[in-house]
C-alpha cells in the first residue's frame, strides 16, 4: 500500500525529496495542492523521481492541477487527480489479481482493504528537514472515501489510464489511434455524372458555335518629315543615332603631365583581444553542449566568440549533511576572441559574465579567470584615395592647357589637312603609376603622372546619313513595319558650334501598322458586331461577316474566330538593313552595324498600292 505524502503550496524540492526518502512503503504517493511551487517545472518532478530512485521508491504523482500531471508525465511518473482515484486503481489491481490466481468466493469487501498510510504536515516543515509520517485520519474525506466500494477503474482520466499503460521509456508519446471514414459512394456518384454531363456539353458546344470570319487591312501611314541636327564628335568611337552623333575623322596628340604630391591619409591598424573563459552548468537533470562561435559579454557588451565547443554533464546532487541536498557544478572551459577590434576588448578577469543567449543564465554561467590581452590600436600616415583624386583634377588641367597651347598653331603640327581647333577634345587621362600602387602605402609625398591623348576631326557625312535614317527608322515604333523603298533623306552643310560639327537633316518614309491577330481577336470575343468593327477601324479597314448570318456576337472561343491581316504594300523583310547609296535624296545609306528589323514578313497583296503611299507593292 502507498504511503501517502501531503505538501504544502510552499514546499521546497528539498523538503520533498526528504519525506520521500523517509517514506516507509516501497510505493509513495505525492499529493501537490492547487498552485504548487513543485508543480512549476518538470526539472522539479524528474529530481523528485531521481530521490525515490536512490531509496528504491515508486513515486506516484497526486495533483488536482491538469497542468501540474501533464508536467509530471512528461518527466515519466505516474499520476493521478485526487488520493480517491490512487485507491481505487489499487483495490481494482488488487481484484485483477486475486482472480488470475484463481481465488474462489466472494467479491473482495473493498471496504476491509487496508487503510493507506497518510502523511500530513502539522506545520511547513522546514526545508532539510524529514517530516513524520503520522496515522490516517479517519476524519479526511479521502479516508471517508476509501471505506465505500467503487467500480472498476473509477476516477482515472483516459489521459492518465493511457499513462500507466504505456511503454516503459519515460519519455516517448501516447499516440491515440483515430478512425477515418472513407468516402461516400453516393458522392462518388455524382461526381462522376457531373463530369460525364460536362463532356457531352463540350461535345455539343463544339458542334454548334456560330463562326466568324473577319479581315483588318491595315492603313499605310506617314513618318515625318523628321528634321534634326547630326553632331560631328571627335570624341564619339561609332555612330550614336539616339544622341544623333557620328565620329569624325581624328587626330590624336599624345600628352604627359607629372608632379609630387603630399600624404595625408592615416592607416589604422588594430588587433583582437584573446583570453579564456569557464564555462558552469547547475542543471542536475541533463547535459549541455555549448556550440563553437557562441558569443559572451562583458556587463558593458564588450562581446567575445568562443573558439571550441564545451561539452558540459548534468551537475552533482550531493547531501549536504543535514538532509537536504546540494549541487555541484559542472564546468568547461574554451578558448576566445574578441568580436571587436582594438584595445576594447581588453577585459579583466571576471569581467565576462553574459552567457549566449541559447542558454538559461539561472543554471548555465560564465566568466573568465584571466584578463583578456592582445588588442591593439596603430595609426600611420599613408597616401589617401582622397590625394590621388586632387593629384587627378591638377594633372588633368595641366593636360588640358598643354593641348590648347598646341592647337594655337595646328599647322605647324598637323599639316596638309584642314584642322577645328574648336572640335578639339582630351581623352581620359591615364595613370603613369598605377594608383593601386600608391594607396595605403606609407609615404609623406609621392609623385603621380597622367598620359592622355588630344584630338581634332573632320566629319565623313555619308555617316550623317546613316545616322538619320537609324532614327527615322525608330520613329517607324516596334509595332509598325517601313514599307520598301519609301526612305528618302537630305542632308544640308555643316556649321561648326563649339566643339561639334552640326548638320542639318530632313527624313521621311512610309508605315505600316503591324497586327497580331491574336491580339484583335481577345480585342472582340464576345462584342458585338457594330462594337467590334468601331474598335478594329482604328487598325484599319475592316471587313466582319458572321455564320450563321443572323449571329450579330463575335463568338467568344477563338477557334470559332477567323481574323485574318492583309498587308495593302511591300514591307521591308524582317533582317533587311538600309542600303548605302549616297547622295542627298532617294533612297539613302544605312550604318553598317544596324541592327536588322523584328517585324515580321507581311503578305503582300496582288494589287497597286492605295493612292498617296510612297513607293510601290513588290512583285
Amino acid at each position: 500500500m502507498a504511503s501517502v505524502i501531503y505538501l504544502d503550496v510552499d514546499d521546497e524540492i528539498t523538503s520533498a525529496a526528504a519525506r520521500i526518502r523517509g517514506a516507509e512503503s516501497t510505493q509513495v504517493a505525492l499529493v501537490l495542492p492547487q498552485g504548487s511551487h513543485l508543480a512549476t517545472s518538470r526539472i522539479n518532478f524528474r529530481l523528485l523521481a531521481r530521490a525515490a530512485q536512490e531509496r528504491s521508491r515508486q513515486l506516484v504523482i497526486v495533483a488536482p492541477d491538469a497542468a501540474a500531471r501533464a508536467l509530471a508525465i512528461s518527466a515519466g511518473l505516474e499520476v493521478y487527480g485526487s488520493v480517491r482515484e490512487l485507491e481505487d486503481e489499487e483495490a481494482e489491481e488488487a481484484q485483477e489479481a486475486e482472480a488470475a490466481e484463481g481465488g474462489a468466493g466472494a467479491a473482495p469487501d473493498l471496504a476491509a482493504s487496508p487503510t493507506s498510510v497518510v502523511e500530513t504536515p502539522a506545520k511547513k516543515p522546514r526545508q532539510g528537514a524529514s517530516a513524520t509520517a503520522r496515522p490516517t485520519e479517519p476524519s479526511r474525506p479521502e479516508a471517508k472515501a476509501a471505506a465505500l466500494p467503487a467500480p472498476a477503474g473509477a476516477g482515472l482520466r483516459p489521459t492518465e489510464r493511457t499513462r500507466r499503460e504505456r511503454p516503459a521509456a519515460p519519455d516517448l508519446p501516447v499516440i491515440a489511434a483515430e478512425r477515418r471514414r472513407g468516402p461516400r459512394t453516393a458522392a462518388a456518384l455524382l461526381i462522376g455524372l457531373v463530369a460525364v454531363l460536362l463532356v457531352v456539353g463540350a461535345v455539343l458546344g463544339y458542334l454548334f458555335l456560330p463562326a466568324a470570319t473577319i479581315v483588318v487591312t491595315p492603313r499605310v501611314e506617314p513618318v515625318g518629315p523628321l528634321t534634326l541636327a547630326v553632331r560631328a564628335d571627335p570624341a564619339a568611337v561609332a555612330p550614336d543615332p539616339e544622341r544623333a552623333v557620328v565620329p569624325a575623322t581624328v587626330e590624336s596628340l599624345p600628352l604627359e603631365a607629372s608632379a609630387q604630391f603630399p600624404s595625408t591619409g592615416t592607416k589604422v591598424t588594430e588587433t583582437r583581444a584573446r583570453g579564456s573563459v569557464t564555462f558552469s552548468s547547475y542543471d542536475p537533470a541533463r547535459s549541455n553542449t555549448i556550440p563553437a562561435g557562441s558569443i559572451v559579454a562583458t556587463q558593458s557588451d564588450v562581446q567575445f566568440t568562443t573558439g571550441q565547443a564545451v561539452i558540459l554533464p548534468p551537475a552533482t546532487l550531493v547531501d549536504d549533511g543535514h538532509g537536504g541536498t546540494k549541487i555541484i557544478p559542472s564546468t568547461g572551459d574554451t578558448p576566445v576572441t574578441a568580436v571587436a577590434k582594438g584595445t576594447g576588448g581588453n577585459v579583466p578577469a571576471g569581467a565576462i559574465k553574459i552567457v549566449p543567449p541559447s542558454e538559461n543564465p539561472v543554471v548555465t554561467k560564465v566568466t573568465n579567470p584571466r584578463a583578456t590581452t592582445g588588442g591593439t590600436h596603430t595609426e600611420t600616415l599613408v597616401v589617401a584615395q582622397k590625394d590621388i583624386d586632387r593629384a587627378t583634377a591638377t594633372l588633368t588641367k595641366q593636360l588640358s592647357d598643354n593641348l590648347t597651347a598646341l592647337l594655337a598653331n595646328p599647322g605647324g603640327v598637323l599639316p596638309d589637312i584642314t584642322v577645328f581647333p574648336e572640335t578639339k577634345s582630351l581623352s581620359t587621362p591615364v595613370p603613369t603609376v598605377d594608383p593601386a600602387t600608391l594607396l595605403g602605402k606609407a609615404m609623406p609625398t609621392f609623385t603621380y603622372g597622367l598620359s592622355a591623348t588630344g584630338r581634332v576631326t573632320t566629319v565623313d557625312e555619308s555617316a550623317v546619313r546613316q545616322v538619320a535614317e537609324v532614327r527615322l527608322r525608330e520613329g517607324i515604333g516596334t509595332d509598325h513595319d517601313l514599307v520598301r523603298d519609301s526612305v528618302r533623306i537630305t542632308v544640308g552643310k555643316g556649321s561648326i558650334q563649339d566643339a561639334s560639327i552640326l548638320f542639318p537633316v530632313n527624313a521621311s518614309a512610309s508605315r505600316l501598322l503591324r497586327l497580331d491577330p491574336a491580339e484583335l481577336r481577345s480585342r472582340v470575343r464576345g462584342r458585338s458586331v457594330d462594337d467590334a468593327r468601331a474598335t478594329l477601324n482604328a487598325f484599319g479597314d475592316v471587313t466582319i461577316e458572321t455564320w450563321p448570318g443572323f449571329v450579330s456576337n463575335i463568338p467568344t472561343y477563338d477557334f470559332r474566330v477567323d481574323l485574318t491581316v492583309r498587308s495593302p504594300v511591300a514591307v521591308e523583310d524582317a533582317g533587311a538593313s538600309p542600303s548605302a547609296a549616297p547622295g542627298g535624296s532617294g533612297p539613302s545609306a544605312s550604318p553598317g552595324d544596324a541592327e536588322p528589323s523584328d517585324a515580321e514578313p507581311s503578305a503582300e497583296p496582288s494589287g497597286a498600292v492605295p493612292t498617296g503611299a510612297p513607293g510601290s507593292a513588290a512583285p
